[in-house]
Parts: structure tokens; sequence; C-alpha cells
């Protein structure tokens, strides 16, 4: 999420909206955003009450569409 790889494994039975809006292994950027708004909330939630649950694991990079083909000659 945000490009942070997240532990969220002792946090799904805790979330309030319930563990079914956490899917394991996906990008939930989108759906993050569209909940709770810009990435200062996720900070605020890793920081704040949700700290022992939720680890920052890693950082991954968006995946990008590959550039079009050049024109023919």
């Amino acid at each position: 999420m945000h490009g942070k790889v997240l532990d969220v494994s002792a946090f799904r039975a805790k979330h309030p909206g319930g563990a079914d809006k956490i899917a394991c292994g996906t990008d939930l950027t989108a759906s993050f955003q569209q909940k709770h708004g810009a990435i200062a909330n996720l900070d605020l939630k890793l920081a704040g009450r949700f700290a022992a649950d939720i680890r920052v694991v890693g950082t991954f990079a968006p995946v990008s569409a590959p550039p079009p083909p050049p024109p023919p000659p």
C-alpha cells in the first residue's frame, strides 16, 4: 500500500470494517485511499493504535505498462 509492503496478519481480525476488507498479497492503495484518504492517514495508522498489529516489511515500485513499440521504419 502506497509503496509499502505490510504484514497485516495480526491486524486482519481486528480491522473495524472486517477481515474481508484486507486481501493479503494485493496492492490495496486505491481501496485504502477511497475509504481513508491520503498516505498521511496510513502513516498515522501505522504509528497509532494499530502500530503493534501492522508492520512495514518492505517496499515496492508500482508496475507500469511497457513502453509502446517504436513506429515502423
